[in-house]
C-alpha cells in the first residue's frame, strides 16, 4: 500500500512537470509546424493549379464550425483525380488554417479526442510515404500529379514544391512525436485518476490480474461515486491493475517514471557546459544556415518587383525611362509602406522600406552569411581569428540584423498580395523562406544567450571563490 502511494505521488510529480513542459515547449513547436504546413500546402497547391495540374475547387468552411472536419479519403476513379485531388487538398489546407485559428495548443484543450482528430488529419496525405507505391490513395493520387508538374513546370516552381514537400515531412515528424506524448501524457494522468478514486478496498488478497472482471466492476462502483462527470475505461483500469498488483508491477511502473524523467532531462546536464568559444561559432553556423533562404527570399523579391513594376509602367513612363537610361540618368529609387510585426508581442507599425535599398542590404547579408560557413573565405578566416568577447558582440549584431531583415520580408510579402488581382495570381511568396530562416535565427540567438548565461555564471563563481573544473 506504501509503495502504491509512493508511486502515485511521484507520477503526480511527474505529471505536473510534463504538463509545464508540453504547454511551454512541445505544444507551442507543434503548432508551428502546423503553421509550416499551411505554407508549404498553399505553396503545391497555387503551383499546381497555376499549371493547370489541379482544378481549382476552394473549400471554405462554415464560420459557425467548431471542429475539424476531415477531408475524404476514399478511393476515387483515375479520371477524377485533378477534381477529386484538388478538391481533398483545398479542404486539407483549410482545416490547417482553422487548427491555426480556432484551436488552443494546451494539454487541457487538446484532449483525447481531438487529439485522434489531428492523427486523423495528419493521414490526410502521408508525406513520409510520398512514392509511386504508396497505398494511400491521396497520397498516391497527388505524387502522380506532382510527377507530371515535374515534367512541364519551370525549374524555380519545381524547386518550390520539392521544398514545400520535405518541409512537409519534416513538419509532421515534430507534430507526430508532440502528439505521442501528449497522448501518453493524457493516459497517464487518467490512470492516476483511476487510483486515487477506484481502487478502494482492493489490495493483493482480492485482485486476480488473470481474472480481473470482479476487481473492474468494484472499481467502476468506485469511480462512479468518487469521480462523477468522469467516464470509467475498462481497458485503462485493466492497466492498472497489472501495474499495482501484478507479480511485476514494480518493473511497470519503474519503466514509466523512467519515461517520464527520460523526456523531462535537459538535453545538456548544468555541469557538463559546452565550450564557450564553440557556443559562438555554432550562433554564426546557424546564421550561415540561413544564407540559401536568404538568397532564394532575394530572388522572389526582385521577380515580384520587376512584375510590379511592369504592370504599373504606361506609354509615357516607359518612354521616360528609355531617356534617363539613354543618357545615363540614375532613377529614383522606389519606396513602399510595409507593415512590421514584432515577434514577441505582435505588435504591428508602419515602416517605410526603400525596395532597392533593401535588395541591395540583401544581398550583402547572403554573401557575409555565406562567409561564415565557407573555411576558404576571408571571413571565416577573420571569424576564427576573433576572441570570444569579439565573436559575442558579432553575433549579437548579426542576430539583430537578420531579425530586422525577417521582419521586412514579410512585411514586403504581405505588401505584394494587395497588388491587383492579375497581378498577384503570379506573385511569389516568401513565408516558407521567413518560417525556415526565423528558426536558424532563433538558434543563434539561443547560442548567443548561452554565451551570455556561462559568463555570467563564471563570474558568479568567481565571486564566491568557486573555480570551474
Amino acid at each position: 500500500m506504501e509503495e502504491r502511494k509512493n508511486y502515485m505521488d511521484r507520477l503526480a510529480e511527474a505529471l505536473t512537470r510534463r504538463k509545464v513542459q508540453l504547454d511551454r515547449d512541445i505544444l507551442p513547436k507543434a503548432l508551428e509546424q502546423y503553421r509550416v504546413q499551411v505554407t508549404a500546402v498553399k505553396a503545391i497547391r497555387s503551383n499546381l493549379l497555376q499549371k493547370g495540374f489541379l482544378h481549382d475547387d476552394a473549400y471554405k468552411y462554415d464560420s459557425k464550425m467548431t471542429e475539424i472536419e476531415l477531408p475524404e479519403t476514399s478511393p476515387y476513379g483515375e479520371n477524377e483525380k485533378p477534381m477529386v485531388i484538388g478538391s481533398r487538398l483545398s479542404h486539407y489546407q483549410a482545416m490547417l488554417g482553422f487548427l491555426d485559428n480556432y484551436y488552443r495548443f494546451d494539454s487541457e484543450f487538446l484532449i483525447p479526442k481531438r487529439i485522434a482528430k489531428l492523427v486523423a488529419l495528419n493521414g490526410t496525405f502521408m508525406w513520409k510515404d510520398f512514392t509511386a507505391t504508396t497505398k494511400d490513395a491521396n497520397t498516391r493520387g497527388l505524387f502522380d500529379i506532382v510527377q507530371s508538374f515535374y515534367g512541364a513546370a519551370d525549374p524555380i516552381s519545381i524547386g518550390l514544391v520539392r521544398d514545400s514537400l520535405q518541409y512537409l515531412v519534416k513538419a509532421h515528424e515534430v507534430i507526430s512525436t508532440a502528439l505521442k506524448s501528449l497522448s501518453v501524457f493524457h493516459r497517464e494522468r487518467y490512470k492516476l485518476l483511476i487510483r486515487q478514486h477506484a481502487l478502494d478496498g482492493l489490495d493483493e488478497t482480492t485482485v486476480d490480474v488473470n481474472n480481473p472482471e470482479v476487481a473492474l466492476d468494484a472499481m467502476k462502483k468506485n469511480f462512479s461515486e468518487n469521480a462523477k462527470g468522469h467516464p470509467f475505461y475498462s481497458e485503462l483500469a485493466t492497466v492498472v491493475l497489472r501495474e499495482d498488483f501484478s507479480a511485476n508491477a514494480e518493473k511497470l511502473r519503474a519503466a514509466i517514471l523512467r519515461e517520464f524523467e527520460e523526456s523531462s532531462a535537459p538535453k545538456r546536464c548544468r555541469g557538463a557546459m559546452r565550450n564557450p568559444h564553440a557556443v559562438l561559432l555554432s550562433g554564426f553556423r546557424s546564421l550561415g544556415a540561413t544564407s540559401s533562404h536568404f538568397h532564394t527570399a532575394l530572388e522572389k523579391i526582385r521577380f515580384n518587383e520587376e512584375l510590379v513594376t511592369q504592370s504599373e509602367a504606361t506609354f509615357f513612363s516607359k518612354v521616360v525611362l528609355a531617356f534617363l537610361k539613354a543618357f545615363n540618368i540614375q532613377t529614383r529609387s522606389k519606396d513602399v509602406e510595409i507593415v512590421v510585426v514584432d515577434p514577441a508581442t505582435q505588435i504591428q507599425k508602419k515602416e517605410c522600406v526603400n525596395v532597392e535599398l533593401f535588395q541591395k542590404e540583401l544581398a550583402r547579408c547572403v554573401k557575409l552569411y555565406r562567409g561564415f560557413v565557407s573555411p576558404d573565405t576571408p571571413i571565416h578566416e577573420k571569424l576564427m581569428a576573433l576572441k570570444d568577447e569579439q565573436l559575442f558582440e558579432l553575433l549579437f549584431k548579426h542576430v539583430a540584423e537578420a531579425h530586422t531583415l525577417v521582419k521586412q520580408l514579410a512585411g514586403l510579402d504581405e505588401y505584394y498580395k494587395t497588388v491587383r488581382s492579375d497581378v498577384r495570381a503570379k506573385i511569389k511568396g516568401v513565408k516558407i523562406e521567413v518560417t525556415t530562416i526565423t528558426t536558424s535565427v532563433t538558434k543563434a540567438n539561443k547560442c548567443r544567450a548561452e554565451y551570455a548565461s556561462q559568463l555570467e555564471e563564471q563570474k558568479h563563481m568567481k565571486r564566491l571563490g568557486v573555480a570551474r573544473a
